[in-house]
């Protein structure tokens, strides 16, 4: 005959029950067994309450009494198992950041996650705990799918998701409103899974989406007005929204390796745009106003169908590169060669009879001419020009932020 429990108590509790229970015993002796049972039951429950608070459901009434005797739901009082709790969680948050080399000894003070090519299917929950973090790196994994809540680490700065499985990001990320740069190359994102929420991240500076699976540009992100640098490279686009031009404060666009036949006339708004990739597409000419973009330094034009480099550019006057190799021109404007800061005039494999200008007279910082795979004559061909102690290549479109717009970034 005993009380079936399980219980957790301290030892000055036990020595005390002890006590009770033997003072309790000699007051009963002569009671009937389960009229004993009974009593010392109860007196052991008055006791427990008295010391812990609440009590365990698992403390029963001694078998053979015709009594239950209610219980509330818990032995342990609501402070002891929120400690208990916060230990089980400090405890897996050890494992998480020792595995994964995470700096901080909680989660709000994580500010750096770094989860790349772990193998990873879906992003672990933990992560979402960390609401001071500021960078977060998921590249080389299997990620098919953003958490739907991901919006909810607010202090999120950078964020990598590049290499992954992605289709879509989730509505939530309207909420990163502190995020300045947004890394989804080589994924499967296609229009439909850029959402309307995007627009919202009013902090964004820069973002990638090189070699995904768009055919069109959301006009969602031509309303991320805040945009310096997007990267739209290696994707099927055949044509770009006049909304374009709203991204005013764009400095780098990158549109490599597309389908687009033509340019909108509203791309002219991008007044404080550098530098312009539109490489390996199938433009046959430029829009007039083109002339209009007054800080444009870079232009990369090669691998295209242009067939004339009309004067337009030539209103650029802060133009340092033009690359136009591989295209069929068959003309070339006088006013190019009038170019101020032209350095690096790249025109080979083309169609070109002859020049309008002789770019050693008009152009007298120039270093770098390319005409062959032309038509041109041989006394033409003397003005190539190959400047091998500078660089002698385009510079590849880099990172965002990456470097600094130096003159000799050719």
């Amino acid at each position: 005959m005993g009380v079936s429990a399980s219980i957790e108590i301290s030892d000055d509790t036990a020595r005390h029950l002890i006590k009770e229970y033997e003072k309790k015993s000699t007051e009963v002796e002569k009671d009937s067994e389960d009229e004993r049972a009974q009593k010392l039951f109860q007196h052991l429950r008055k006791e427990l309450e008295t010391k812990q608070g609440t009590l365990s459901p698992a403390i029963v009434a001694p078998k053979g009494t015709t009594k239950t005797v209610p219980v509330q739901d818990t032995l342990r009082g609501e402070d002891d198992d929120k400690m208990s709790d916060d230990g089980e969680g400090d405890d897996n948050f050890a494992a998480f950041a020792e595995e994964n080399d995470i700096d901080g000894d909680s989660p709000e003070e994580v500010e750096e996650v770094d989860l790349s090519e772990k193998e990873l299917k879906e992003v672990p929950a933990m992560v979402l705990s960390f609401k001071s973090m500021t960078i977060l790196g998921l590249e080389g994994n299997e990620i098919s799918v953003l958490p739907a809540n991901i919006g909810d680490l607010t202090a999120l700065e950078e964020l990598y998701v590049r290499k992954n499985k992605l289709q879509c990001l989730p509505p939530s990320v309207g909420k990163l409103t502190a995020l300045s740069s947004l890394y989804l190359e080589d994924n499967q994102i296609n229009e439909s899974g850029i959402p309307p929420e995007i627009s919202k991240m009013e902090a964004l500076g820069g973002l990638c989406l090189h070699r995904n699976m768009l055919t069109a540009v959301p006009v969602a992100i031509c309303q991320l007005t805040t945009l310096e640098e997007l990267y739209l490279d290696g994707n099927q686009l055949v044509s770009l929204p006049d909304e374009i031009g709203n991204l005013v404060n764009l400095v780098e666009l990158g549109l490599l390796g597309n389908r687009l036949e033509k340019l909108p006339k509203t791309i002219g708004n991008l007044k404080k745009m550098h530098t312009l990739h539109v490489e390996g597409n199938r433009l046959v000419k430029l829009p007039k106003s083109m002339g209009d973009l007054e800080s444009l330094k870079r232009i990369y034009l090669q691998d295209n169908k242009m067939e004339k480099l009309h004067s337009a550019l030539g209103r650029c006057t802060k133009l340092q590169c033009i690359n136009v190799e591989n295209n069929q021109l068959k003309g070339v404007a006088k006013r190019i060669g009038e170019l101020p800061e032209l350095k690096y005039l790249l025109m080979a494999n083309n169609l070109l009879t002859e020049l309008p200008f002789n770019p050693l007279e008009t152009a007298p910082g120039l270093r770098r001419l390319t005409l062959t795979g032309n038509k041109l004559n041989a006394v033409t061909m003397q003005l190539q020009k190959d400047d091998q102690s500078s660089s002698s290549a385009a510079p590849a479109l880099g990172a965002i932020g990456e470097g600094e717009d130096g003159e000799d970034d050719f």
